[in-house]
């Protein structure tokens, strides 16, 4: 439905925002616990929103017969990112002098990094997506109760939805 480059770039900008005030709040001596939390919520939303409109953007950029080594490579990039993201944060934290300064500094890169996404997203040339007419567009009511009618209907996949909910 969204402008999936645009929702992209948008959802970089807005992590970038999210992890660099932190530093800024460290900065200036306003740095709280709450903040932690909004930060950590509003960074996951925005992975989620990205994610979603990278995985679907990609047979759009990619050829078809180049298609399943793009899923596999992203794959792979996202998995080696949760192997050694914690790891690489523990030796930045370990740089500084200070544990709290080094804390600081791993979100002042996180956050760089997301500001370094989209100015490369910026450069990447094409559509995200093909073009819908008007007549292709439905409501999105009538498509979430489609789905969730769908979803019902599928006794596995109920279950499934159920018991993941809360996960």
């Amino acid at each position: 439905r969204w402008d999936r480059k645009a929702a992209m770039v948008r959802c970089d900008l807005i992590r970038w925002v999210a992890m660099g005030s932190v530093p800024l709040a460290f900065a200036f001596g306003h740095l709280t616990l709450v903040q932690l939390y909004i930060v950590a919520f509003v960074e996951g939303t925005a992975y989620v929103f990205f994610s979603i409109a990278q995985i679907s953007a990609l047979p759009h950029v990619v050829s078809k017969e180049h298609l399943p080594r793009a899923y596999a490579m992203d794959n792979t990039t996202e998995y080696v990112g949760q192997l050694l993201g914690p790891g690489l944060g523990g030796f930045i934290i370990g740089l500084a002098p200070v544990i709290a300064v080094g804390a600081i500094l791993a979100y002042l890169l996180d956050s760089a990094s997301y500001l370094v996404s989209v100015i490369t997203l910026r450069f990447i040339k094409g559509q995200f997506q093909a073009e819908r007419t008007r007549e292709e567009q439905r409501a999105l009511r009538k498509e979430i109760a489609e789905g969730l009618r769908f979803l019902w209907q599928q006794p596995l996949l109920r279950i499934m939805a159920i018991l993941t909910m809360n996960g």
